[in-house]
């Protein structure tokens, strides 16, 4: 798949402000999305697709996954799309399903970069297993999760965050209105105390789309829509935004060790000499990692996504 087929409007418009950075990448980005039930006739839309449920998926009609993936496509085209279905009604099936999707996407496919627009209303404050979850690959395999907030709705009025997207570790996303102010219609209750949402981007999009006899634009709202947007900005400016373990600080520890060494004349025990330094040098690593520097991240997403409202009053 080399564009997507859809046509897609940001709402608001100006989605992301033009930056001295802007610069567009070529790089491949491999990115796993894990959703809801996914319709055959949007296929074309991914690059690969894995069933975790025990749904039959042949006829449905959902087109969730590929709108989702359609607009991290839209905003990264290199962006190469590892889709998976999952349990969504919540409880152990869609635990379990959850996490096979997570290892196949994170450990067999090697993706930086996982969308998840789906949670369950369990008013979790972050410290389930969830975030256990998410830290661990993060710290083993260096992926970024990306989470949407969930929606309010009749039956979840006065629901906090849905999980995982209260998870610490996971970059949380809400949803921005009209005029780029935080939506407190369409926001589940942030957690002021773990900083929930991490981030807001756009929550409602315009999508044209060909029936089999008309194009319709049909109009779409919801933290669903926000967190690929997220996605799709990291997919982007990845280099730009996420540390490696060459960084200046690891150089110069090193640089410091090679100093030392000369200076007390045991040059030749440099290897035997560097094994005492490895626990040292790991914790450096594990401090560049992306989940150690999520606030970085955010910090460099926030500059290109004007919000007029910093904190939602709920």
């Amino acid at each position: 798949m080399n564009s997507t087929k859809l046509g897609i409007e940001y709402l608001p418009k100006p989605f992301w402000k033009t930056t001295s950075t802007d610069i567009i990448s070529i790089k491949e980005r491999r990115i796993g999305v894990i959703d809801g039930p996914i319709s055959r006739r949007f296929f074309d839309y991914f690059d690969e697709y894995k069933n975790f449920t025990t749904e039959n998926d042949e006829y449905s009609t959902n087109t969730h996954s590929a709108i989702v993936s359609s607009i991290i496509k839209d905003i990264y085209l290199p962006s190469k799309l590892y889709v998976t279905q999952v349990e969504c009604g919540g409880g152990n099936d869609s635990e379990e399903s959850m996490v096979k999707a997570l290892e196949w996407l994170v450990i067999d496919k090697k993706i930086e970069i996982v969308n998840i627009s789906l949670g369950f209303y369990n008013n979790c404050k972050g410290d389930c297993l969830w975030d256990k979850r998410f830290k661990k690959l993060n710290d083993i395999y260096n992926v970024i999760i990306v989470v949407s907030g969930g929606n309010t709705n009749e039956s979840h009025k006065n629901d906090s965050i849905s999980c995982p997207g209260c998870a610490k570790t996971a970059i949380t996303v809400g949803a921005l209105n009209l005029e780029f102010n935080i939506d407190k219609e369409m926001n589940l209750k942030p957690i002021p105390e773990l900083k929930k949402p991490d981030i807001y981007a756009n929550g409602y999009i315009n999508i044209t789309m060909f029936d089999g006899y008309v194009w319709n634009v049909w109009k779409f709202s919801g933290t669903s829509f926000s967190s690929p947007i997220i996605v799709g900005l990291i997919a982007k400016y990845y280099d730009e935004i996420v540390q490696t373990p060459e960084f200046p600080q690891i150089k110069n520890f090193l640089s410091s060790i090679d100093l030392f060494l000369n200076k007390k004349g045991l040059y030749n025990e440099k290897d035997k000499i560097k094994e005492i330094f490895k626990p040292k040098l790991k914790a450096l690593e594990k401090e560049n990692s992306c989940y150690l520097n999520k606030e970085n991240i955010i910090s460099f997403l926030t500059e290109l996504t004007p919000i007029k409202e910093k904190k939602a009053t709920m």
